[in-house]
């Protein structure tokens, strides 16, 4: 689908629906910053952490000790 834009170009737009889902395709969708690396080692001891059955109460207290 193409949408004209102010200065008289057209902006081209795809849509796709499968198994990720319904989402719209196009260059001039904004994306994301990627993650910084130290967000990125956080989110892997979490990972870590939730494999080994670890569980924190909602004030940072670790539940199960063992």
């Amino acid at each position: 689908m193409n949408f004209p834009l102010p200065d008289g170009t057209y902006a081209e737009v795809r849509y796709v629906a499968d198994e990720l889902g319904f989402r719209a395709e196009s260059p001039l969708i904004p994306t994301p910053h990627p993650l910084p690396a130290h967000a990125i080692e956080q989110i892997r001891i979490a990972e870590e952490q939730r494999a080994q059955g670890i569980t924190w109460d909602q004030y940072g207290f670790r539940v199960n000790r063992k």
